[in-house]
């Protein structure tokens, strides 16, 4: 009964506004009469309509998705996207629409109606080339002003302008959008609204991942295969090699990035090589990309077994076993090892091969080239040491990198009784000269001291000032030979250094190789060797 008169009501003023704008605009003088016929059969076909029922609307077809007939369903709080279809059987476009063909919120008495997203809808957005470039929009329709009215999006609130009508926000990944299952909320006044619109978003092009393969003439690499993959949303990534399965990571990482190098994770041979890429997708799509190519001797070639840097005084192992100018047919060549260079104080040798193994032991630091090819037949070895050093195909050229393990050297800082701060290595004490009253320098600067590495003889010092010292260390550091050790010292008072001292220091390390304390030695409490 309260509903009758509510709508008799309500529709009684709206016909008294009818009424009084027709006697106006046609200039008549009988307003309450047409007020009267109009109210009363308006009165009376609502009274009839209160007296046979209020009941709910006739229901509406169900909506019909991209390709399939899907049932409809009614959206709400505890929705999920399961409820509505399987998200693998989704193409890209599919809408799948609930019962209403739109979803209101109640928290603001009907008066905001999302349009789009649909419940359920595949949205194509951005592209795999740049997955941060992700974008969507949401419609919604606004029948009346309401304060604290906004959205949210898997948990991200979004501010809306106080404005009625239609209105497309714009979403992207700043705004909480990802790849695969998302959630929008209508809020008002900070709460959330209901029912919940979930969807799904996948990528606009077709082709979900982008694919190199790089072939390499030199000796770093046979074939390298670089992926470019989404950075969320993947289900599997699948990768095989001559018909063997690769293992590849799960995901790209924050990069969205994956570099194979062919001969180490699969059978890589010479001649016809295939290679096939299979990207899954959460939301059900698949890509696939695969390539033929082709490797011939003397041509492509790939590195000698090598992991890391090697140690001053360690041996170091390179086994030939997996590169690719080893032939199958091993008991009918010799694989053959030549040191090409070694550091200039260097004397190391290759040691006896063993099988396709060979060991080196570097005296010195530096840089260690060794070539690796197969001898067959009558051809002296000597023709084929030169060929290999003049860098010609086939040839597999291994480079080990040697440095000083650490410590370097005991390195120290002491005070004196006298008060005076220095460095002591191992026997031999160093006065700090910005703190030593005799040498009358004025505070506040950095010493660097020359040794000989293997002696630790003294060679020569150098006095910087502390206000650009550790930027003209840089420069100063890349001069020295690796036959010299430097030990860089600060005052002993901290206090007297610049503010950014340390990380200019740092820097400048980082410039010739090292860091703190990776390369440098730091010897409490102000004391680099490196």
């Amino acid at each position: 009964m309260t509903g009758i008169l509510y709508s008799l009501a309500r529709f009684s003023v709206r016909f008294v506004g009818l009424g009084v704008w027709s006697a106006v605009a046609r200039g008549g003088s009988r307003p309450r009469w047409r007020f009267g016929l109009g109210g009363l059969v308006v009165a009376g076909s609502l009274a009839v309509t209160g007296l046979v029922g209020t009941g709910a609307a006739a229901p509406r077809p169900p909506a019909v998705c991209a390709g399939a007939n899907v049932p409809a369903f009614t959206a709400s709080a505890d929705t999920a996207l399961s409820d509505f279809a399987d998200v693998s059987s989704v193409g890209a476009g599919a809408v799948l629409a609930p019962a209403g063909g739109a979803v209101a919120a109640r928290a603001g008495g009907g008066a905001v109606t999302v349009l789009a997203p649909r419940a359920g809808a595949v949205i194509v957005a951005g592209s795999a080339a740049g997955a941060h470039r992700l974008r969507g929009a949401a419609l919604l329709s606004i029948t009346r002003r309401v304060r604290g009215l906004g959205l949210r999006l898997n948990g991200h609130p979004l501010h809306l302008p106080a404005r009625m009508g239609r209105m497309r926000v714009r979403l992207d990944a700043a705004d909480g959008l990802v790849v695969g299952e998302n959630f929008l909320w209508v809020t008002v006044g900070g709460h959330d609204g209901h029912p919940v619109v979930p969807f799904v978003v996948g990528y606009r092009d077709t082709r979900a991942f982008a694919v190199h393969l790089r072939l390499g003439p030199g000796a770093l690499s046979a074939a390298t295969l670089s992926l470019r993959v989404p950075l969320n949303g993947i289900d599997s990534i699948l990768v095989t090699l001559n018909g063997v399965p690769v293992r590849v990571p799960s995901s790209g990482g924050p990069t969205g990035r994956i570099g194979l190098d062919l001969p180490e994770v699969g059978p890589v041979h010479w001649g016809t090589n295939h290679v096939a890429v299979r990207l899954v997708m959460l939301d059900g799509r698949v890509d696939d990309w695969a390539r033929t190519f082709r490797l011939h001797p003397r041509q492509d070639v790939a590195i000698a077994e090598l992991h890391g840097r090697s140690v001053v005084g360690r041996t170091v192992t390179l086994d030939a076993s997996r590169s690719l100018i080893v032939p199958s047919e091993r008991q009918h060549h010799r694989v053959c090892w030549v040191l090409l260079r070694r550091p200039r104080l260097s004397h190391a040798r290759l040691g006896r091969p063993q099988g396709t193994r060979i060991t080196l032991r570097p005296d010195v630091p530096g840089y260690y080239r060794v070539a690796l090819f197969i001898r067959g037949g009558s051809r002296p070895a000597g023709r084929e040491a030169s060929v290999a050093a003049s860098g010609s195909g086939g040839y597999d050229v291994a480079t080990v990198a040697a440095r000083y393990d650490e410590p370097l050297v005991p390195v120290n800082t002491i005070v004196y009784p006298n008060g005076v701060p220095g460095v002591q290595v191992e026997n031999d004490f160093y006065p700090d000269p910005s703190t030593d009253p005799k040498s009358g320098a004025p505070p506040g600067l950095v010493q660097v001291l020359l040794l000989d590495r293997r002696t630790l003889e003294y060679l020569d010092s150098e006095t910087l000032n502390s206000a650009n010292a550790f930027k003209s260390l840089q420069g100063y550091l890349s001069r020295l030979p690796s036959t010299d050790l430097a030990v860089v010292t600060h005052p002993a008072s901290l206090g007297s250094l610049p503010s950014n001292g340390l990380s200019d220091l740092d820097s400048g390390l980082r410039a010739v190789g090292g860091s703190l304390p990776a390369r440098w030695t730091l010897s409490t409490p102000n004391c680099w060797s490196g």
